[in-house]
Parts: C-alpha cells; structure tokens; sequence
C-alpha cells in the first residue's frame, strides 16, 4: 500500500519534479523570476502536505530543507511560508554534495576526506598484500569515491581539483611502493 501512496505523490503538484529514491523524495522547481519561485513553492508545497495527510504519509520536517541555486552575482532568497523547513547551502543528493553556486566545494572536501581515510588503510596493508590485491583495493576504496558523480563535479575548476589529484597520486604509492 506504502508504494501506491509514494507513486502517486508525483500527481499532488503538476508543476514540481519528483524525484524518489528509496525512502528519500526530492522535489524540484526552476524559475528566472523569484516572486514567481517563491509564490509557486508556496501554492504548490500546500498541494503536498495536503496530499501527505489525506494519506497518513508523514514528513520528517527535521530533515527536510531547501537549497537555490543562483549565480553568484546574484542574490536570490525566498521566503517558504507553508512549512517550517530551513535554507542550505549544500545539499547531500545521492551522495553527491551539491552548493548553492555550483562550485562543488562540499562535494571536493568529502572526496579529499575520503581519500584520506582510505589512504591510511591502503598504506597500512601494502606490506601484507599481493599488486592485484592492492589493485582491487584501491578501485574499491579511492576510484569509487573519484568515478562516482565525476560528469557533475568534476567540471569544477582545476585548481579546486588539484587537491583531489594530488591525493589520488598520493594513493597510488603505496601499490606500487613494495614493487619499485
């Protein structure tokens, strides 16, 4: 009954995107014109809520919030006056740290500490282990963070990519140390 209900959540507003994955639902809405944003949010958000209680869905408003994405140059705020849900200036979307300027910067950070994690690990076993060992190893704990979501932020500017490329050689090393 649970999926009926989430499935059919996509004919509350005719004019948001819905996005589901699992027990996480992401909703989208673009406009050139903030009043327009910010009043069709509105109108729309109460469709939502009014669908989620028609159908004892609940709503973790601890857990809910909003992010615009704007240029720079430009400062766009609206205000959300149907529900109580905060501003972000990032957002975790699949695993992928998505700002409010597309810069990548959280995306950037939580790859450089992921990488730092697992160099720690990689340097660690290198001694013990067999090349192939190793190899599977690194595309396990290193490539899968740097592969995952690349088309988006991996058109951030090369010099914020320059951190994520010196630790990835960094990773590499210890492979290939015991062999040199």
């Amino acid at each position: 009954m649970f999926l009926i209900f989430i499935n059919d959540l996509l004919n509350s507003s005719n004019k948001f995107n819905f996005r589901i994955f699992a027990d996480d639902t992401n909703i989208f809405y673009s406009s050139k014109n903030s009043a327009d944003l910010e009043q069709t949010i509105n109108d729309q958000l109460i469709n939502v809520l009014k669908y989620c209680c028609a159908n004892d869905l609940s709503i973790n408003f601890n857990k809910t919030n909003f992010m615009l994405i704007a240029s720079p140059r430009r400062k766009a705020s609206i205000n959300i006056t149907a529900c109580d849900i905060t501003q972000k200036s990032h957002i975790r979307y699949l695993t992928i740290f998505v700002d409010k300027h597309l810069k990548w910067y959280a995306q950037i950070q939580h790859v450089n500490s992921c990488l730092s994690t697992n160099f720690r690990i990689l340097e660690q076993l290198h001694y013990y282990l067999l090349l192939n060992t190793l190899r599977q190893l690194y595309y396990s704990f290193i490539y899968s963070f740097i592969s995952y979501g690349l088309v988006s932020w991996g058109n951030a500017s090369q010099t914020r990519l320059q951190s994520v490329k010196f630790k990835m050689n960094k990773c590499i090393k210890p492979i290939f140390l015991p062999y040199i």
